[in-house]
């Protein structure tokens, strides 16, 4: 199966950074072809990160910015015919690590991990999904759940990690769009929930849709900055993707350990490789006037 992995960069510092480091790690880590790598770029982005990136032999596309909410960029990934002659395409945040190839199922619509934490609440969830007139899914439980009073919906997915056939990608994209222009017009109805406008909206498309939603191995998209309690619940003997969300030191690329020992053993895996590959790249004048121009402009020490 030919597969495409993309992520949409932002011009802020740690989003280049981020994006950086999760190209560097699916090349060295999850043996892709550098040709199958596409990083949509809005235009606020560094000309020094794209040609590093162009350079490098990865792909950049030039996205626009999403009207009225800077998550929903990442619907931008299903316009253009960037994934054509791909029989699927992983739209990744850029706050992910890969330290192996991830397992992929062999038969799918859509995949991915069920939402870490049951928000927004399933109160509101299920009145939004009344308001649109939309059969909700199955109730499943969160991913780091730690009672079964903890639930979601079987279509709320984590947006770290979705998992597609580029067959449906227009037809889902274009579902994705309306339905997250839909929920922005009445973005109250998310009672502070208001990040997760993109991930609602997803969810309300595969319900619409009626697509199949195949649930991915504890192994991807594995969250390390919550609670220890939390993270216990969701062990796996070893962790392919780690979704590090503000865990991350800016300057060094080094994640931050968390006291459970089977996350900090992949936490320790991916720092190593970190160290790699910022050792690779000293050497590199371009990248290090990139690098130096990120932190010159920085204000922030952690991702």
């Amino acid at each position: 199966m030919k597969v495409a992995y993309s992520c949409v960069v932002d011009g802020i510092p740690k989003f280049e950074w981020q994006a950086f480091l999760w190209a560097q790690s699916l090349v060295r880590n999850a043996r892709c072809d550098r040709r199958d790598l596409y990083l949509h770029c809005l235009p606020s982005v560094s000309q020094e990160f794209r040609q590093l990136v162009a350079r490098m032999g990865m792909q950049v596309v030039e996205v626009k910015p999403f009207p009225g909410h800077p998550y929903c960029n990442k619907i931008e990934q299903c316009s253009g015919d960037a994934f054509s002659g791909y029989e699927a395409a992983v739209l990744c945040d850029c706050d992910l690590f890969f330290n192996s190839s991830p397992e992929l199922p062999l038969t799918f619509e859509f995949a991915g991990t069920t939402v870490d934490l049951p928000n927004p609440p399933l109160p509101v969830v299920n009145h939004i999904y009344k308001l649109r007139g939309v059969q909700p899914s199955i109730r499943v439980p969160a991913r780091c759940a730690l009672s079964r009073s903890e639930c979601t919906l079987r279509s709320n997915l984590n947006g770290g990690f979705y998992l597609l056939g580029t067959h449906l990608m227009n037809v889902i994209g274009e579902q994705w769009r309306t339905n997250a222009l839909w929920l922005l017009d009445r973005v109250h109805l998310l009672r502070g929930y208001e990040p997760h406008v993109d991930q609602v909206a997803m969810a309300l498309t595969l319900d619409q849709l009626a697509i199949n939603v195949t649930l991915l191995p504890q192994t991807i998209n594995s969250p390390v900055h919550l609670p220890a309690e939390r993270l216990m619940a969701n062990l796996s003997e070893e962790i392919a993707v780690i979704h590090y969300h503000s865990q991350m030191q800016f300057d060094t690329g080094k994640i931050q350990r968390t006291n459970v020992v089977s996350v900090d053993k992949a936490i320790d895996k991916a720092n190593a490789s970190i160290r790699e590959i910022l050792s690779a790249s000293e050497g590199d004048a371009e990248f290090q006037r990139w690098r130096d121009s990120l932190f010159a402009d920085s204000r922030s020490s952690k991702c």
